[in-house]
């Protein structure tokens, strides 16, 4: 780690502020998605904000739905149960030789284990929660040096800890985040010979755990092929432009990703938390109009003639009073106005808005078994069809998250690929992070495809219509009573496997089938020939019991053979 930056501190003041313009129309919205979705979520910037606000729920549905949401991205995305992806080649050939693919089994097997080494399974549901409710989602992949065979650790940001933009591709390649950390943590972190003197001022007075506002800077270094990440002091004074730290990596350690957003916006213009927002407020307003109905309907408010004042009448349920018989109509204690309530009505509308809060927040989708009421359930094929149909609809959402995935994957390897060289070369011992790749490798792109649940429902359309072709060509064979030449088999296999989502060792490669192929045929000659040989055996005695046969001088195989000239 070092302090030089290729950037001056006036630059990044300059940048964060106009970076500070284009979210700020989004801060209100946040803050009112926070009260109702994700509660205590927002924060402010460069604050540690740990007083709880006041939950606004009456009806919990819309902390449901969004609880629901990231919970079934994080099992249909990256669930820690089962393999989410898996590493190939763009030369599929290559990919499917048995030294190569043995060698991306073997990765992909460490990469998982790292994985479930880190906090990966614990900030990615949080990012999922902020994609659902704000639309926009952000971490960060730290190279970390605490665990050999954990080398990286995660963070996950929430709404306002950040501020993101984007290169001309709508790539997210820079963060800015303002922090609030102590004068001891910044201090211990950085070194007493990297920060400011006013803040060693503080330290050496004993003010350690007064706060510091710290920046946090990501953004693609000059070279355009590495990003700088840089530590700066936010109140250290003007004329100070040394960093508190400065590291290069070669990795865009920036994990973001938006639910949908405009060209040229930094932040998402839809989600189902903005979607939501309205219904989910209107839907709170509606629960406390139901609760002050029934309160009104069990404890009208009463009309008392004043002459009854201080007579100790009670209320009560069940109470006797025993007042003067004033006569007249309407006279006593009565009720103050006629009132009965529409509960019913009510109840529908706050159902017809709490089915419109699920709907758009795919509710229905990651709970279909537990919200089917029916008296008959449905059948696996029904489940797998609706199921199928639902998943199109998050589509579009699924490859916009598979963005922030394919950055994930790429840091983690890179980091993992950085540190095995030196094992692999001789000059550091110990065991490394991955194999040592085939040559066939070495100038090869590493490719990450995702085979989770979600992503192999919406691969489902390419694997039933080779279901579909190899059942026609199967009745078009018995039709015409001959093999169907145009149905490739083999191939037929390896396009089923890929689309859903089949590990490779169950697979086996071109070369290894050819081989067997290649045995069996000789092994069935092998069998032909001996089934053969009792026949053959026969027709030679036959042959030699005719040329001896011959008497008088002539030979029946002699005529045999003139029959066949005539």
């Amino acid at each position: 780690m070092n302090n030089q930056s290729g950037s001056t501190r006036s630059q990044i003041d300059a940048r964060l502020g106009h970076m500070r313009t284009e979210r700020s129309p989004y801060d209100t919205q946040y803050r009112e998605i926070s009260d109702h979705f994700l509660p205590n979520r927002w924060r402010e910037e460069a604050s540690r904000n740990t007083r709880p606000r006041k939950v606004k729920n009456v009806n919990t549905t819309p902390l449901f739905s969004a609880k629901t949401l990231a919970s079934g991205l994080h099992a249909g995305l990256t669930s820690p149960a089962r393999p989410w992806s898996r590493m190939t080649l763009r030369d599929r050939d290559l990919a499917e030789w048995g030294p190569v693919r043995q060698w991306i089994d073997v990765a992909e097997s460490r990469m998982r284990q790292a994985f479930s080494g880190s906090n990966l399974y614990e900030a990615l549901p949080f990012m999922y929660g902020e994609f659902g409710a704000y639309g926009t989602m952000a971490g960060m992949c730290f190279e970390d040096d605490r665990k050999a065979h954990v080398p990286f650790r995660f963070e996950a940001y929430t709404a306002g800890q950040y501020y993101l933009a984007s290169n001309y591709a709508g790539d997210y390649d820079t963060m800015y985040r303002p922090m609030c950390m102590t004068v001891r943590q910044c201090v211990d972190r950085f070194g007493a010979a990297n920060v400011s003197p006013q803040l060693l001022e503080h330290y050496n007075a004993g003010r350690k755990e007064q706060d510091v506002k710290v920046l946090h800077t990501v953004q693609p270094a000059a070279d355009g092929k590495t990003w700088d990440s840089c530590y700066w002091e936010s109140d250290c004074g003007r004329g100070y432009d040394k960093a508190l730290a400065h590291r290069s990596m070669a990795e865009n350690p920036i994990l973001a990703a938006s639910w949908e957003r405009a060209l040229g916006d930094s932040y998402a213009t839809t989600c189902p938390g903005i979607e939501t927002l309205g219904i989910s407020k209107a839907l709170q307003i509606e629960e406390i109009n139901k609760a002050r109905a029934i309160e009104l309907h069990h404890k009208p408010p009463l009309q008392i003639p004043a002459s009854m004042r201080g007579s100790g009448v009670s209320i009560l349920p069940g109470a006797e009073n025993y007042v003067p018989d004033m006569g007249g109509p309407g006279s006593g204690i009565r009720s103050l106005y006629d009132f009965k309530p529409d509960i019913n009505g009510l109840i529908d509308n706050i159902q017809r808005f709490e089915g419109g809060i699920k709907e758009l927040w795919f509710t229905d989708l990651f709970l279909m078994l537990t919200l089917d009421e029916r008296a008959q359930r449905a059948t696996a094929e029904e489940i797998r069809a609706r199921y199928d149909e639902k998943v199109l609809s998050l589509g579009p959402t699924l490859e916009r998250a598979n963005a922030m995935l394919r950055a994930l994957h790429d840091r983690a390897f890179g980091i993992m690929y950085r540190r095995s060289v030196p094992i692999w070369q001789g000059t550091l011992d110990g065991v490394p992070l991955l194999p040592e790749p085939p040559e066939e490798l070495l100038d090869q792109d590493i490719e990450v495809e995702f085979i989770s649940t979600l992503q192999q429902a919406m691969r489902a359309v390419n694997a039933q219509s080779i279901e579909r072709f190899a059942s026609f060509a199967g009745q078009v064979a018995q039709i015409t009573g001959e093999p169907p030449y145009k149905f490739d088999g083999d191939q037929a296999l390896d396009e089923y496997a890929d689309s859903i989502g089949l590990r490779g060792r169950v697979v086996r490669d071109d070369a290894a089938v050819a081989e067997m192929k290649a045995a069996a045929a000789q092994q069935q000659q092998m069998q032909q020939m001996l089934a053969m040989a009792p026949a053959m055996k026969d027709g030679a005695s036959a042959l030699k019991s005719l040329s001896e046969s011959g008497q008088g001088g002539e030979n029946p195989l002699a005529a045999l053979s003139e029959m066949g000239a005539g």
